[in-house]
């Protein structure tokens, strides 16, 4: 169960992670006068290898940094009914 429940948590985590709310970025060729827009994806610092055991309570404590500063999305779903989400943000 630890080994499915670690991962599946991140991936939710990460997929409500839209990146910037600039404009899109696009696969043509930009013209010569317009500026290119780039946008890094957000990393994810914490201890990501946890032994969760039956019965007993843990916590798994992360940061989730932007380069560009955008704002950072984080949902759960699928989880369940014994697992709480805790979001706190700055």
């Amino acid at each position: 169960m630890k080994k499915l429940f670690i991962p599946g948590l991140l991936a939710s985590i990460l997929s409500g992670c839209g990146g910037s709310e600039s404009a899109p970025m696009s696969n043509t060729k930009p013209a010569s006068n317009t500026t290119t827009v780039s946008n890094t994806a957000p990393t994810l610092v914490g201890n990501l290898e946890q032994e969760v055991l039956a019965l007993e309570s843990n916590s798994f404590i992360f940061t989730l940094n932007d380069k560009e500063s955008d704002k950072i999305l984080v949902t759960m779903s699928n989880n369940p009914d014994w697992v709480i989400n805790c979001f706190q943000g700055k």
